[in-house]
């Protein structure tokens, strides 16, 4: 069996005389040469335990992430140029540091066997985890998965980023597909084999970011992927071979939705047209409002008109090819 490191989550399996114990998951601490024990924190009450190796089990799902992650990571190591071009036009890559966080949300959610994944498009710079509730995005995801499954949504659905790393332009974080977009704009006068160059490397970061999504759908055995917004909608459709069912969402931003209630309901109905059955929901619901920003020219060229178009597009990935 293979070393498990420090900070890896596993799931304890095979006690005999404490039973109880099997299926919790644990952070390990240390290993123990002398006992040949692992010494592991339960992630339920913090308590300690010593655990034989056999006991500790690190799920498929759970060693495929932490592979994907470490390759993502030598990717973006090697590719000097890239992250030089990014520099000169005041762009930050971030790999967060709690992606043990992330590791251990896959772990969890995969012992649920969920059928769907809710897909984003990248995390924030302090936080792995997609929609984090500390955000108002991520609000709006919770309660639509309190709607939709009730309080045990987390064995119907997993959160997942399509790619891992957040970016910083200029000091603001921006989400890839507004990277994307700076680099288009920035073509136009920067010295453009350059930026074709760092184009180029952001389809290769891409490309892998697909592969994993691809592996782990097929590993957790996903049947439909939520992807909240277009940009992630299209990388889902990508990745994805013939058969799996993307339901693309409206981007629960406020800048989209100001009130709640409205992306909420579209939400909702679309995962019904979907034909998935409605578990959860409330009487009552609050309304999470942010006041309005101010727009700049460019903004309000683009704003959208009283008409919102559909929330949500239900596509197969056969239809696409």
């Amino acid at each position: 069996m293979d070393a498990i490191s420090p900070g890896r989550y596993i799931v304890i399996k095979g006690l005999v005389a404490h039973s109880h114990l099997n299926g919790e998951f644990a952070k390990v601490m240390s290993f123990d040469p002398y006992a040949e024990r692992y010494i592991v924190e339960l992630k339920r009450d913090g308590e300690t335990k010593a655990v034989r190796p056999e006991c500790c089990l690190v799920p498929a799902a759970a060693v495929a992430l932490v592979a994907a992650l470490a390759e993502l990571k030598s990717i973006i190591d090697g590719e000097m140029h890239f992250l030089r071009k990014l520099d000169a036009l005041n762009i930050q890559v971030v790999l967060p540091e709690d992606l043990t966080s992330l590791e251990c949300h896959i772990l969890e959610s995969s012992r649920g066997r969920p059928a769907n994944l809710i897909l984003g498009m990248n995390p924030s710079v302090t936080s792995a985890i997609p929609f984090n509730q500390a955000t108002f995005s991520g609000q709006r995801v919770h309660r639509f998965a309190m709607e939709q499954w009730g309080e045990g949504w987390q064995n119907h659905a997993v959160l997942m980023n399509f790619c891992p790393l957040a970016f910083l332009h200029q000091r603001e974080q921006v989400s890839i597909q507004r990277l994307e977009e700076v680099l288009r704009d920035s073509s136009a006068t920067a010295d453009c084999p350059d930026i074709l160059q760092v184009q180029d490397s952001l389809e290769h970061v891409k490309g892998h970011c697909g592969r994993v999504l691809a592996d782990l759908v097929d590993i957790l055995e996903i049947k439909m992927i939520i992807a909240f917004g277009t940009w992630a909608a299209f990388q889902a459709r990508r990745a994805l071979s013939n058969g799996h069912r993307v339901l693309m969402i409206s981007h629960p931003s406020s800048r989209v939705h100001a009130v709640e209630s409205d992306w909420l309901d579209q939400a909702l109905a679309a995962m019904r047209c979907a034909g998935v059955q409605q578990l959860g929901g409330s009487r009552q619901r609050a309304e999470f409002r942010t006041p309005p920003r101010r727009k700049n020219a460019r903004q309000r060229s683009r704003s959208r008109s009283p008409t919102s178009p559909p929330c949500a597009v239900l596509v197969s990935v056969r239809d696409l090819n």
